[in-house]
């Protein structure tokens, strides 16, 4: 065996050489007639177990792509059959890799590895994404001529690949995490603990999954980094309400404030950093000692003691294998019946402070040097879903077909427990039930996008609970060539680098004869109860018709667009649809009503790169009108509007 594996590699080495040029590829196909450049420094390949068909690697170094055709029955049970491209270490490391392609039978595999040898039996743990299928695996073998197991299964991706995968190995656990960008990656269950001690081998492999061993996999591997560890973990905020009164004392329950990473190896401190305002009194520890590094317990709960009014910091620590991680949340103290102060001060035109829902005006409002600078807002409880709004509305009066660009730097919104928001906002009346659209960021409940179709309607709203405050938004209210109306929005951090927060336009006509746009404040679910509502803006921007301000946007998604087109429109009977694919994946191509309800689905499935025509016959859309074609890929989204006018 190791023989016919050392003349593989003179073989593979000469036919290298004598190579002049590399092929470019562009398929699956493409790059299995390719020749390979040398493996990267450090890297090697081989069969693992007993294959009956000869299985390969293409390294292509210009594209930074490894493209693998294996055989091998499966990586199951008590001994595999797999191609593996690997890299020896005795060191902590991590593994980054994007599966950009894949072909095979239902149970080809392509995934990232780790074992603790290159014997067909070795203990491993290995990453995959389910081919034809809308699922990933998590699986082990805990020792030398064990039985498999699953340690997590996650269903429904949205996308099956293109799609990072991230393998982590820290001493004794191991953790796999997946991203659609690199960026935002996605915890595949908890860290695993397993005994890899010493020299490992980490890489990327496949199978073709065949049971008589006879089937070839076929999968495109690029983006290919190995580092030594980053933390990848985010944590989540806690949950429940965080108000007191002085001299109160509450309990906070930290099982889920950490995610999926609570387990036996975890140990939790928390400490006030505002001791003057609250204090922490007391841990609950886990009924039964455990060993960790440093013999150390795991505490579930905290007490926290309010003693003067303010809002105070709680600041949580925790350690994942040596790795620290921090939480922070805000705990607003009171007196009885105690107030926010505020010195009243209303502001110049054109701006106007009112309240939504209510006949009186109880909100107040104070500034800094110019409105553009800072505004601080006090609101009392409020409700901002149902039928009917409840907000105060700091805003300016537009004419309806004014092009507005809204900009605001959130910075601090007081946790009443009722869930408080502060945000822009843009509606065609003052009426509490009337249409409107907001972007508002949320005291502990992360940002919301909300909306209103048509007076008296509920409240629909969009949310993320991962951005946090404080943070920027942005809206932008324009009208397209058809004279309708559309609205974006967006967040930042820093007010440079920005990210939409809803994929495509938003399509709203706001009822009445002008458009009021401005800063927007709710307290809760309560109406005109005593306590109130604190929230600061800063550096407030308003554009009337204007050219919008450009934005460097978090990802490239702007710069790969390739727009469609549609040889007929208005659409009578049918029509020819023409779009491109940048990179290989999963496309979606449906059609979508003014109101944003899904019509028909004319496309749903994976398509390589190339420029596509397809012919389009409506068949659900019932009536004459305006509707929305929509194309989504892994790395491209585009919409284009057609009027539908059966014949």
């Amino acid at each position: 065996m190791k023989l016919k594996f050392i003349s593989q590699i003179i073989l593979f080495w000469a036919m290298s050489m004598a190579a002049q040029t590399v092929v470019t590829a562009q398929t699956l196909e493409d790059y299995a007639d390719a020749i390979s450049d040398p493996l990267p420094d450090g890297w090697f390949h081989r069969d693992i177990g007993e294959l009956k068909m000869r299985s390969n690697v293409v390294y292509n170094d210009e594209e930074g792509s490894y493209f693998v055709q294996a055989a091998g029955k499966n990586v199951w049970g008590k001994s595999d059959e797999c191609h593996f491209v690997y890299f020896p270490t005795e060191e902590d490391k991590q593994i980054v890799v994007r599966l950009l392609d894949f072909s095979g039978q239902s149970r080809a595999k392509a995934f990232v590895m780790i074992r603790s040898s290159l014997d067909a039996d070795a203990a491993m743990c290995f990453f995959e994404l389910k081919h034809k299928e809308s699922a990933c695996f998590l699986s082990y073998r805990k020792q030398d001529g064990g039985n498999c197991n699953v340690q997590s299964y996650v269903k429904h991706l949205d996308i099956l690949y293109p799609r990072y995968m991230k393998f982590i190995r820290q001493g004794k656990y191991i953790q796999g995490l997946i991203s659609l960008d690199a960026k935002q990656w996605t915890p595949i269950g908890s860290p695993l603990k397993l005994p890899l001690r010493g020299r490992c081998y980490m890489g990327i492999a496949a199978c073709g999954g065949v049971s008589d061993g006879t089937g070839y996999v076929k999968a495109l591997f690029d983006n290919l980094e190995v580092s030594d560890i980053e933390l990848p973990y985010k944590v989540q905020n806690p949950m429940g309400d965080k108000s007191m009164n002085i001299g109160q004392e509450k309990e906070y329950d930290l099982t889920n404030v950490f995610g999926h990473y609570m387990g036996d190896y975890w140990r939790v401190e928390a400490e006030s950093t505002d001791e003057e305002i609250a204090t922490v009194e007391s841990y609950e520890k886990k009924n039964s000692a455990f060993e960790v590094d440093g013999g150390e317990q795991f505490f579930k709960k905290i007490k926290v003691r309010g003693k003067n009014p303010g809002i105070a910091t709680i600041k949580l620590t925790t350690n994942l294998a040596g790795y620290k991680l921090t939480n922070t949340f805000l705990v607003e103290v009171k007196g009885e019946g105690k107030l926010i102060e505020i010195d009243p001060q209303w502001p110049t035109e054109p701006w106007t402070i009112d309240d939504i829902g209510t006949e009186d005006t109880l909100s107040m409002v104070e500034y800094g040097d110019t409105m553009r600078d800072r505004v601080r807002m006090v609101t009392s409880q409020k409700q901002s879903t149902g039928t009917v709004n409840g907000s105060a509305f700091l805003y300016q009066q537009f004419e309806k077909n004014d092009q507005l660009e809204l900009t605001a730097f959130i910075d601090t919104v007081t946790n009443t427990g009722d869930g408080s928001f502060a945000g822009l906002m843009m509606r065609g009346s003052m009426e509490g039930n009337a249409p409107f659209v907001a972007m508002q960021a949320g005291s502990f409940e992360g940002v919301k996008f909300s909306y209103r179709w048509e007076s008296d309607r509920e409240v629909n709203e969009i949310v993320d609970n991962e951005i946090d405050l404080p943070c920027w938004v942005k809206m932008r209210k324009y009208r397209d060539e058809f004279g309708d109306a559309f609205f974006d929005v967006f967040h930042s951090y820093d007010g440079i680098y920005w990210k939409k927060y809803l994929r495509y336009p938003f399509p709203l006509e706001l009822e009445g004869l002008n458009v009021y746009a401005g800063l927007t404040g709710t307290g809760g679910t309560k109406v005109n109860e005593t306590r109130k509502c604190e929230q600061v803006f800063k550096n407030i921007d308003v554009r009337v018709n204007e050219e919008f301000s450009s934005l460097n946007y978090v990802t490239n998604i702007e710069d790969l667009r390739e727009p469609m087109t549609m040889s007929k429109n208005p659409v009578s009977t049918s029509t020819d649809i023409t779009f491109k694919v940048v990179k290989p994946g999963q496309v979606i191509l449906a059609v979508y009503d003014s109101y944003g309800v899904m019509q028909e689905q004319i496309l749903n499935e994976h398509k390589g790169v190339g420029e596509y025509t397809i012919t389009y016959t409506p068949k659900s859309l019932k009536k004459e009108g305006i509707y929305l074609l929509r194309l989504a890929t892994s790395e491209n989204h585009d919409f284009l509007k057609f009027i539908y006018k059966p014949e």
